[in-house]
């Protein structure tokens, strides 16, 4: 396990539900600055002891969208982008409460964030040079049928299918390491108080 000092207190987003994206009950995690100039390998290094394991290689990816079977962790190797989360493509940007919907975050070179499953992402405008690596939680059932580590869905399904692809992300289980700080990182705690949060809501 490889453990980062000083350590580095993240920024947390929590997006509730659209009619085409399940979004989840886990915030979305976002350790800025994590990784001083960040390269594959350095990233590689820095999270796969913790138990992610690298799952491509990418540039800007502008169409919206969402994995149900699995969480991401991005790191960024290069550049710096504004990413939109949580919300589809035609969607009203505030809700009739008048709270946005989704929320766009700037992540650069150095920065890792983790996506839970169920949480629509894209590029919104890439600031110059963007790259990042994915990294993925053990999936056993998917890695043994020689799958990807992920799921695609557009943000384009009926509010029916939305809500059935909801159900599924749900049961993704909480990763028991952090990517950067293993067993000990703010990951694992955020969740699960967030889990217990959600079950108790429902309970009541």
């Amino acid at each position: 396990m490889l453990i980062h000092k000083p350590f580095i207190e993240p920024k947390t987003y929590l997006l509730p539900p659209t009619a085409q994206v399940p979004n989840s009950r886990f915030p979305i995690i976002h350790y800025q600055q994590a990784i001083p100039n960040a390269t594959p390998e350095s990233t590689a290094a820095a999270i796969q002891p913790n138990g992610w394991y690298t799952g491509g290689q990418w540039k800007a990816y502008y169409q919206a969208h969402f994995h149900a079977v699995t969480h991401e962790c991005y790191g960024v190797i290069s550049g710096a982008a504004i990413f939109s989360l949580g919300n589809a493509p035609g969607e009203k940007d505030v809700g009739a409460d008048g709270k946005e919907i989704g929320v766009k975050v700037r992540f650069e070179r150095g920065d890792v964030f983790v996506l839970p499953s169920g949480v629509s992402h894209c590029v919104f405008e890439d600031l110059g040079g963007f790259e990042y690596v994915g990294f993925y939680p053990p999936n056993s059932d998917r890695a043994a049928a020689g799958e990807e580590p992920f799921d695609m869905h557009l943000c384009n399904a009926s509010s029916e299918e939305t809500a059935a692809l909801a159900v599924v992300a749900a049961k993704t289980p909480i990763p028991s390491m952090d990517p950067l700080y293993g067993f000990d990182g703010p990951l694992p705690t955020l969740w699960k108080e967030a889990d217990l949060s959600w079950a108790k809501g429902i309970s009541e």
